[in-house]
């Protein structure tokens, strides 16, 4: 059986603008490899790691949508191991491609290659598969061909690559950014089938094109604006008088909880399986990420719609145990991969009065909706009320109170 590896997404409504077009020559590959790692970067979230590259002096880089994980920030982790923050400028779901930016300018950086590769040429991939200690690797192959995937063109090449080649660079024998690596085949008896989402498909993806300079409006165009969403309060209905306790224990046995060496502040990021995460850190709302498969049919049809992943465009309503039922109303939404399942990942501010009772009593029941379309309903069974909800939401109560 053959299956494919998401080496998964993200979506974006980019306006289009001009980025300063790179201008390095590096020599000609492999040759020029040591100026090529210089340019190449490991991108680092909360979800994991992948690769990246620097495509313009003023600071921007790209990487595959589903590295990012929906996040908002990475960090850029550069050959030298220096390291600095990058927003995520925009992204598409469906093309795997991401812009992000950092606040340097005169960077080294790539071109993006404005023509296909010859079919048989060589190519070289430069990442970080396996993450850290394996930072600036580096594998050669060929062009196998050109594909079309849901309507975006792939390059096909035989050249290795793994999950931490997510999100970097496919390079032309002059150092040109070809493509970036998104996904293979695997499976017994595939070997050499590897795809990344051609250079021709960035403009298109990203509402980018390069030019003498960057466009003034960039710092509008990529969310600095003071508009922002608040969501309602979550409503509470049928709330017993004598709400249950939270589980004993140590609740954050499974909950990574990190504290600052120097004021002891601390932050939490928990993960429930392919069910939910919970995002914390002082000063701001706790995030409650819940995913939707992307398997039946109205999940499908809802995950593909666009209002979805609007601020307020979906609401989830939890049935408790315990009969409580708690409304809240998403603050935003990505695509991404949960394992090797795509998933629609819905982001939910939740407050500690939410974080109490769903420890209290975790859900049986939850429903997404959308608009007027039909609800779509997962059931939640008692193991992964008390293996996943009750603990981690009593040790997010715990840690923000």
């Amino acid at each position: 059986m053959v299956s494919t590896l998401l080496l998964g997404l993200s979506l974006a409504h980019a306006a289009p603008t001009t980025l300063a077009a790179c201008t390095d020559v590096v020599p000609p590959l492999p040759a020029g490899m040591p100026e090529v790692q210089k340019r190449v970067v490991r991108l680092e979230t909360a979800a994991g790691s992948g690769s990246g590259v620097v495509v313009s002096p003023d600071g921007f880089l790209l990487t595959a949508a589903h590295v990012l994980s929906g996040a908002s920030h990475a960090t850029v982790v550069f050959s030298d191991e220096s390291r600095v923050d990058a927003q995520v400028i925009r992204a598409h779901a469906d093309a795997d491609l991401a812009l992000l930016r950092i606040p340097k300018t005169g960077l080294p950086c790539l071109k993006v290659a404005n023509a296909r590769q010859a079919v048989a040429g060589d190519v070289y991939v430069v990442g970080s598969p396996g993450g850290k200690a394996l930072t600036g690797s580096v594998t050669r192959g060929i062009v196998s061909g050109y594909r079309e995937r849901e309507s975006w063109v792939v390059l096909q090449t035989d050249a290795s690559m793994n999950a931490g080649n997510s999100g970097g660079p496919v390079l032309a024998p002059n150092g040109d950014v070809a493509a970036l690596v998104s996904f293979k085949l695997t499976g017994i008896g595939v070997e050499g089938v590897g795809f990344a989402v051609a250079a021709e498909e960035v403009g298109r993806a990203l509402g980018v094109q390069f030019g003498a300079s960057t466009d003034a409006t960039i710092d509008t165009l990529t969310g600095t604006s003071t508009t922002t969403f608040t969501p309602p309060e979550p409503v509470f209905t049928n709330r017993p008088k004598s709400p249950g306790k939270p589980p004993r224990g140590n609740v954050c046995a499974d909950v990574d909880v990190g504290a600052d060496p120097f004021t002891g502040t601390k932050s939490l990021h928990a993960r429930g399986a392919d069910l939910f995460e919970l995002d914390w850190k002082p000063g701001e709302p706790a995030v409650f990420t819940a995913f939707l498969p992307m398997t039946g049919q109205g999940s499908t049809r809802l995950a593909l719609d666009a209002d979805a992943y609007d601020p307020g465009g979906l609401t989830l309503d939890l049935l408790l145990a315990d009969d409580t039922r708690i409304h809240l109303v998403s603050v935003g939404a990505s695509g991404r991969m949960s394992g090797m399942l795509p998933v629609l990942a819905a982001r939910f501010e939740v407050p500690v009065d939410v974080a109490e009772a769903v420890a209290a009593s975790g859900p049986t029941f939850v429903r997404w909706t959308l608009g007027d379309r039909p609800p779509v309903d997962q059931d939640r069974s008692a193991r992964q009320r008390d293996r996943y909800y009750r603990p981690m939401f009593a040790c997010l109560a715990q840690t923000m109170r």
